[in-house]
């Protein structure tokens, strides 16, 4: 990006140049009668600058473009690291959802199997199956 800096500096600082010089010239050819010999010689300045000048504005344009397109990555970027930020955070939570569903069944299994043993026999439940 700082060869894009210096590089724009430099097409700005000769940008503001040619302004200058079309300024001039075209005061310049205001004075002169088109009969003038000087007159022809400096239209044909005032028409060399002014394609300069417009090659220079279809350059800034592009680097606008260019620039512009830079701000939509960049956005995308962004929207791309919330979305997978949210799509992580909606994991664990699913996650943390399925843990307590496994740790209610356990409870719930450990329940039923309470409920079914009739005795107990030591350490072992006897337990009737359905």
């Amino acid at each position: 990006m700082a060869g894009l800096r210096i590089n724009l500096d430099a097409d700005l600082t000769r940008f503001t140049q040619l302004v200058k010089q079309i300024q001039k010239v075209r005061a310049e050819l205001g004075k002169l009668s088109t009969a003038s010999p000087s007159y022809d010689k400096l239209y044909k300045e005032f028409k060399r600058i002014k394609g300069e000048l417009d090659e220079m504005k279809k350059k800034f344009a592009e680097i606008q473009t260019a620039l512009a397109q830079v701000d939509i990555a960049s956005g995308i970027v962004k929207q791309s690291e919330t979305i997978r930020h949210e799509t992580d955070e909606t994991s664990k939570h699913f996650e943390d959802y399925a843990d307590s569903l496994n740790a209610v069944k356990k409870t719930s299994n450990r329940i039923t199997k309470g409920i079914l043993c009739t005795g107990r026999i030591g350490k072992k439940f006897i337990c009737r199956t359905s």
